[in-house]
């Protein structure tokens, strides 16, 4: 697949908490090896949500620098805080508005368009936030990490609740909103595909079944997602990108040589994916 002359590019990466270390490396890729600095929009929700709202702004140091720096701390994930496991609060207000200061004004003006997806508690739908809507940003980053038990109940936006939009939404409804964007060929990547970790996949489960409503069968959903997303791979403008085996990062494992393996591994997983190389070819 190469790239025709006015063919639009999206950017799709999936949420997946800590595992999201690998959308970083695999983006900054696609950055310092094809020089994809301007696609046409790029999509985020959950741990990827902020990676993009940066990809947009082309603070492209700043990725690599939250992501191999400023995550691995117990201020932000600590498995004995157990209502607050996640500290949203701290990764918005110290590592996005400071030490890695997302500038909201190159946003605005961004030649590419991104989306973060979050979930309306009031009608369970996922909705869109983008530089064309009128909004905080930062409001919208921590709605888009936000799990109720793990870390805050929900954010409020507009005088709606709202939650982390990947929870129970397949990658299915990015690519969705890709094409109604424009796109024409779309670059999937997924840190979601694979859970290695069995502790993990326990304590989720078990999470699915004590939260009540219906966030018990979205969590249920988003358990299960890689069935509903192999459909992706019979489409024909989308280029998968996935690990290869689990990633060794792990939704709340944010240790820092852990961190850094993932980052190389979706590094790596483009510069060797050959329909990318032929795509920029």
């Amino acid at each position: 697949m190469r790239i025709e002359s006015g063919k639009k590019i999206a950017i799709i990466c999936s949420g997946g908490g800590m595992r999201c270390a690998y959308s970083a490396g695999a983006l900054m890729a696609l950055v310092e090896k094809y020089k994809l600095t301007e696609p046409h929009l790029v999509i985020g929700s959950s741990g990827s949500a902020g990676t993009v709202a940066y990809f947009a702004a082309k603070q492209f140091d700043e990725i690599k620098n939250v992501w191999l720096n400023l995550l691995s701390t117990k201020k932000l994930v600590s498995v004995w805080r157990i209502w607050n496991i996640i500290d949203i609060d701290y990764l918005v207000d110290i590592i996005f508005k400071k030490e890695a200061r997302l500038k909201v004004e190159l946003l605005g003006n961004a030649s590419t368009k991104y989306f973060i997806g979050i979930r309306n508690l009031e009608n369970g739908l996922v909705e869109h936030y983008s530089n064309d809507r009128y909004s905080d940003i930062f409001e919208v980053l921590r709605a888009s990490k936000t799990m109720p038990l793990i870390s805050r109940d929900s954010v409020i936006i507009n005088g709606n609740r709202y939650i982390d939009g990947f929870m129970g939404s397949n990658i299915n409804s990015s690519v969705k909103k890709a094409k109604e964007e424009g796109a024409d060929v779309m670059i999937m990547i997924d840190n979601s595909s694979i859970i290695k970790s069995k502790t993990e996949f326990i304590f989720l489960r078990i999470y699915a079944l004590l939260t009540p409503g219906h966030m018990g069968s979205i969590l249920k959903n988003y358990l299960y997602n890689d069935v509903k997303n192999k459909i992706l791979l019979k489409d024909k403008n989308i280029i998968y990108i996935k690990p290869r085996h689990g990633l060794y990062a792990s939704m709340f494992n944010n240790k820092k040589t852990r961190l850094k393996r993932t980052y190389e591994m979706g590094y790596d997983n483009v510069i060797r994916n050959k329909e990318i190389q032929s795509l920029f070819s």
